[in-house]
């Protein structure tokens, strides 16, 4: 539920460009087609002042009722109009004294999917209400939850407590398909896991865990041995020094062996685990000269199904000179010539990112920090010199109105890589700057957008330290990026309209606003149609598009060899900086 409903209030805060021409009076008439009864009824409210909002909650799968849902309407508007009812025993529900706008609609029940109306992805339909505009009789389907349960046990048939459950599905949400996480969770005492509300897809399962010995063994260094002998033979009980490595399912430790699990709506699948320990890995990397008041942090990361960075818990120690002191301890206040070295105990094998991060505790703010990326295959007993390697790339920088005038609150800046789609955004701050923390940021082209009330919008870009390509920049490691926004009224365009099938406004359609550049991800924009067909796509860069319609949710639409086959069917639309353009597309 609280997924679902921080990407609704996303949805409502990011609509407000477009709520003022699409709430009261429609953005079009409706059509003739429309039944003269419904239309009626709405001019008799209207005469009243008010409207309604009716119809039936059912079963997606079956078409049976779904008495006792409760259904909510949210005002996607300048209203905070927000009402909740339950539905009836023959599902029906109803909402009476509506006032004329644009309503965002969201049902929920035990052993059901909480959605919105009609939702595909993060998108939904909005129910129009207002003269002309039919609002009653609407059907809601709601999905039976799919459901995937299991248990985790290791190589002894014993259950694995706390092991960390990630269940990613796959889908198109950035154009194409990819494996996205859906959710996690931690198996219980007695190993157990159970992912609940699921809609229906194809899903796949990974584990990250730990053994529980080898962990109390690396917090009790004494299970080790921790003296210079020691160190240089070897640990003390290797059977102890084990990792187990992120295995998917069916108990796969290379990804190329992960298998999906289908779920349908209303099914149920069972996915039991088994984990099998492997010898943990040991690397030492040489980071820097020594000073006392230099602090190191190393992270470890792994990317699971090329959409998620997974970090495992591993210990890190300073190594002593063997001509340090005759028992090679390290001893407060001890200073050794030559490189700081680290030793990574308890690595998992398989291709990794060390994050190794350096700050001084004379300069505690964050931007004082430098962070380098190391990617690497781990051997054991390998040595890494990281001294040479570019820090990773830092965007930062200024936002200004046109005519240099300071932006006023709640402006936005945001980065969207050009190949992936991941996006980023940071909140400009009163002295009119933003950062982006080279932790999240992974080299790459991006697409920088900024936003501000009063219809700002980002008029230009500037910046030192790389190449700037209209709104696109290169980050890459060791790029200290410092980026100038220049704001202004009137720089993006809109696009607006009807989609239309078999003669009629066709709501929960799929619209695409492609570019001349069919690879060019970040200029692509995507609604879906509501319930009278309209649609608005905002923060669309100057240019000629074509804008097409489509029923197929599943469509790989950003790839440039799929969405040709329906521009010969789209709209074409022409659009310039501050202008609005009203198109009718038909639905394929």
């Amino acid at each position: 539920m609280l997924k679902t409903l921080a990407w609704l209030a996303l949805l409502l805060a990011g609509s407000a460009a477009q709520d003022a021409s699409r709430t009261g009076a429609p953005a079009s008439p409706v059509l003739p087609q429309t039944q003269a009864a419904p239309q009626q009824k709405q001019t008799d409210a209207a005469a009243a002042g008010a409207f309604q909002i009716t119809g039936r909650v059912v079963n997606s799968m079956t078409n049976a009722p779904v008495a006792g849902a409760y259904v909510v309407i949210n005002a996607a508007s300048a209203s905070n109009l927000s009402r909740t009812v339950r539905a009836g025993t023959d599902g029906s529900f109803a909402f009476s004294q509506i006032p004329a706008g644009r309503y965002v609609l969201m049902a929920r029940r035990k052993g059901y999917v909480e959605q919105t109306y009609l939702q595909h992805q993060q998108f939904t339909t909005a129910i129009l209400v207002g003269p002309n505009l039919d609002s009653e009789n609407l059907v809601f389907p709601l999905a039976p939850e799919g459901i995937i349960s299991g248990e985790v046990t290791d190589e002894a048939g014993e259950v694995v407590q706390s092991a960390r459950m990630l269940l990613f599905r796959e889908d198109n949400q950035n154009g194409g398909y990819a494996k996205h996480l859906q959710g996690q969770q931690n198996s219980d005492d007695e190993g157990q896991y159970r992912f609940t509300s699921l809609p229906s897809g194809n899903y796949y399962l990974a584990v990250s865990a730990q053994p529980w010995y080898a962990q109390y063994a690396r917090a009790n260094r004494s299970w080790f041995g921790t003296s210079g002998a020691a160190r240089k033979v070897g640990i003390q009980n290797p059977g102890l020094d084990v990792v187990y490595p992120i295995t998917y399912y069916p108990n796969a430790t290379d990804v190329t062996g992960a298998t999906s699990i289908r779920v349908e709506s209303g099914g149920s699948a069972r996915a039991d685990m088994r984990l099998v320990p492997v010898a943990a890995l040991h690397v030492r990397l040489e980071i820097g000269d020594a000073d006392p008041q230099t602090y190191t942090q190393v992270l470890v990361k792994q990317m699971i199904l090329g959409t998620y960075q997974d970090q495992s818990n591993v210990s890190t120690r300073p190594v002593v000179p063997d001509s340090a002191s005759g028992d090679g301890e390290h001893r407060d206040g001890d200073q050794f010539p030559g490189p700081v070295v680290l030793e990574l105990d308890g690595l998992r094998p398989g291709p990794s990112v060390l994050q190794v991060t350096t700050g001084n505790a004379r300069e505690p703010q964050q931007s004082a920090r430098v962070s380098k990326s190391v990617p690497v295959n781990p051997t054991d007993g390998q040595t890494l010199d990281v001294r040479g390697i570019a820090s990773r790339g830092v965007a930062s920088g200024t936002v200004r109105v046109e005519g240099n005038a300071s932006p006023p609150p709640g402006v936005l800046v945001f980065l969207r890589n050009a190949s992936t789609g991941a996006g980023f955004r940071d909140d400009v701050d009163s002295a009119d700057n933003f950062s982006f923390s080279s932790d999240e940021i992974e080299p790459g082209v991006y697409e920088v957008s900024c936003v501000g009330p009063g219809g700002l919008g980002l008029r230009s870009v500037s910046a030192n330290g790389t190449k700037v390509t209209g709104r696109k920049v290169e980050i890459s490691n060791g790029s200290e990026l410092r980026l100038v926004l220049t704001l202004a009224r009137g720089v993006n365009g809109r696009v607006k309209g009807i989609v239309e099938r078999g003669g009629k406004p066709a709501p929960g359609m799929m619209v695409v606003l492609v570019p001349e550049d069919l690879r060019d991800l970040s200029e692509y924009r995507r609604d879906q149609s509501d319930s009278d067909g309209s649609f608005s796509m905002n923060l669309v860069s100057p240019g000629k598009y074509m804008v097409v319609a489509l029923k197929d949710w599943d469509l790989e639409w950003g790839k440039p060899e799929v969405i040709q086959g329906y521009l010969a069917q789209g709209t074409p639309v022409e659009v310039g900086g501050g202008e609005e353009r009203d198109v009718k597309v038909t639905a394929k």
